[in-house]
């Protein structure tokens, strides 16, 4: 499903917030408060049940304005242990406006300081799945859109549950068999829900979905509530070969690579609490292609539904935040070009997806285009707000303080020993660990040479250039982004065996902006040339996750070769061993999500991203691919 959410047409009604699309009221301002504490704090033993507990997440089904997350922020702020995390996983199809959060916030001025730093960071009404950490030990992951097309796209271990969506018989949905059955896949023996209905049907359905429920005393003039405790687990349908790597204790980690992923998979880690050491082979962070003098931070528009668009997305979102809280991105965004009608229809049908924000994108006329470039141009483009330039090196929005750091330390081999890992240098062993991830790009092969199948280098030219460069940066493929006296230009695409010299790739360079803005082009003159190699993939996409055993993979799963897909055990992982590769020429819009993302795997918490993304990243999507085709693995 596509399109921008719609926000709740909310009314108020003898001082309460009204639905009329549902026919009831968000929580009535006399007794809201005190029914929340009584249904869900209390009806899930809150907050005794994470008393022991360093890591306690709560799903919800609604959002609604907050009023439940708020509650539970504060008393987790009052009695949860001082090394402890929250996760608070919440769904929501029709996600309220930020003047209307406020609104109703104002009902509950004890919860101000709390309320304001939600707004400040609240997404909007973007389809999608939003991490958001809002304090050091407490993380909002928000799932936007339809419940049913959502929830079984969460991966997590959910220890407690708020059901609280409108009434069944004004929400129907809300409450389907198959929602609660993945309320259940996302449970473990022992989670607790409760909610304010005490319908039959709702009763009868958590009970085919392996909960013992119980009918308590309802709040107010309501007669009953029902509580519940998972005894029975869904099980977690997925194709066998992308189910998760098994859990298991991270102990001392190792990160080896210092480009954009390595720093932030290190860095989330890091502020996990884990015990990280970064190693790489230069002097300093960001010597790779991740040094390029120049980047843009602009999403992929793919003009469909599917993971890659959804990943693209919320990568871009993700890093957008990212680089702008580290002081690296401007105000002027950044201008994509149209040069023929067909991408003109693409960039209407990415700016409808409902995967931005409304103002995040701008379809722009011919004209208004003319008027940014300072030159005729012939064709739409599209402003990216939230997009545009680095403005520094990208190392600088990663804080490793609390990493420690081995520079000049390049990795020669990794082995595996009953359990743990060692890192060989040319003479000795290095070090052990018990967690590796690999993020070293194209030299990710060396070390995990199952991987160099799918894996191809792309050489990368780009020039910078004195005169008059543009108002903000412009791309096409190709692109232009201004400096304080000229532009830095890029890029080429080189293959391996055909390497372009400095002269060569100026000369494509200039040439390919030439035939668009050939007015900007005129005074340029070449000041600089700087090249670096990426890793890229036959789909465009990174590669992200556990590393699994190429060859045990090889005999379990080889009937894929004559077509059946489901016979067989769930993918044999090489424990402990990550990696983050194939980031292509996006690698830093990309990355910063990605080191969330392993470092979630890692950890045990939930994902920042759908199942279906984390299948698309993959390590053995080719080795699948391939096996289904007949092909050579």
């Amino acid at each position: 499903m596509t399109g921008p959410l719609k926000t709740p047409p909310l009314e108020w009604r003898n001082g309460a917030p009204f639905d009329p699309n549902f026919g009831d009221i968000y929580f009535n301002p006399a007794e809201g408060l005190a029914e929340t504490r009584h249904v869900f704090l209390d009806g899930n033993a809150l907050p005794q049940a994470w008393a022991a507990s360093r890591r306690f997440t709560i799903g919800e089904l609604g959002f609604g304005t907050g009023l439940n997350f708020l509650a539970t922020w504060e008393l987790w702020q009052q009695t949860s242990h001082q090394d402890a995390h929250l996760h608070y996983i919440s769904v929501e199809g029709a996600p309220m406006t930020l003047d209307h959060l406020s609104a109703c916030h104002n009902a509950f001025p004890e919860f101000a300081p709390l309320s304001k730093r939600l707004r400040h960071h609240w997404p909007g009404a973007v389809r999608g799945t939003h991490r958001i950490p809002l304090a050091p030990n407490v993380t909002l992951l928000l799932l936007f859109g339809a419940a049913d097309a959502v929830l079984p796209q969460l991966e997590a271990q959910v220890d407690a549950w708020f059901l609280d969506g409108f009434s069944p018989a004004l929400n129907e949905a809300m409450w389907s068999q198959s929602l609660m059955d993945e309320v259940s896949r996302c449970s473990h023996v022992g989670s607790t829900l409760a909610t304010f209905t005490a319908a039959g049907d709702v009763r009868h359905r958590l009970e085919q979905s392996g909960f013992e429920v119980e009918r308590t005393k309802g709040f107010g003039n309501k007669k009953h509530m029902v509580t519940g405790r998972c005894v029975r687990p869904r099980d977690k349908e997925q194709a066998p070969w992308c189910a998760p790597a098994p859990p298991r204790p991270a102990g001392r980690v190792a990160v080896i690579g210092a480009g954009v992923a390595g720093l932030s998979v290190s860095t989330a880690l890091a502020t996990r609490g884990a015990n990280v050491t970064l190693f790489d082979q230069s002097a300093a962070p960001g010597m790779g292609a991740s040094g390029t003098p120049s980047g843009l931070v602009m999403p992929r528009l793919v003009a469909d539904t599917d993971p890659s668009a959804r990943f693209s997305a919320a990568a871009f979102r993700y890093a957008a935040t990212r680089y702008k809280a580290a002081g690296l991105l401007g105000e002027v965004g950044g201008l994509y070009l149209a040069t023929m009608p067909a991408e003109e229809k693409r960039f209407k049908t990415v700016a409808a997806s409902g995967f931005f924000a409304g103002d995040d994108l701008s379809v722009l006329s011919p004209a208004r285009v003319s008027e940014y470039l300072g030159e005729r141009f012939d064709h739409a483009g599209m402003h990216i707000a939230r997009g545009g330039a680095l403005l520094g090196s990208p190392v600088s929005a990663f804080d490793l303080a609390n990493v420690d750091q081995r520079w000049s330390c390049p990795i020669e081999a990794l082995t595996s020993d009953d359990g743990a890992w060692q890192l060989r240098g040319a003479s000795e062993i290095i070090g052990s660990f018990d967690t590796i991830i690999v993020t070293t790009g194209m030299d990710a092969t060396r070390l995990l040479p199952d991987l160099a199948g799918p894996l191809t280098s792309s050489a990368g030219h780009v020039i910078r250039v004195s005169g008059s460069g543009p108002a903000l940066p412009v791309t096409f493929g190709d692109y232009a982004s201004p400096t304080p006296d000229g532009a830095w230009l890029g890029t080429t695409h080189e293959a391996a065996d055909q390497l372009l010299t400095a002269h060569e790739a100026e000369t494509e360079i200039l040439s390919s902006l030439g035939r668009l803005l050939p007015n900007a082009t005129k005074d340029w003159t070449v000041r600089e040339t700087w090249r670096g190699v990426r890793a890229t993939t036959p789909d465009r996409l990174p590669i992200a996750g556990p590393v699994p055993d190429k060859r045990k993979f090889l005999q379990d799963f080889a009937q894929l070769r004559h077509g059946a897909i489901y016979n067989a055990p769930p993918m044999p992982y090489r424990a402990g061993l990550y990696t983050i590769t194939g980031l292509g020429s996006r690698g830093l819009v990309t990355a910063p999500l990605l080191g969330e993302f392993i470092a979630t795997q890692v950890c045990g918490e939930p994902w920042p991203v759908e199942r279906d993304v984390a299948d698309a990243l993959h390590p053995a999507r080719f080795w699948v691919r391939n096996l289904i085709k007949g092909r050579v693995v």
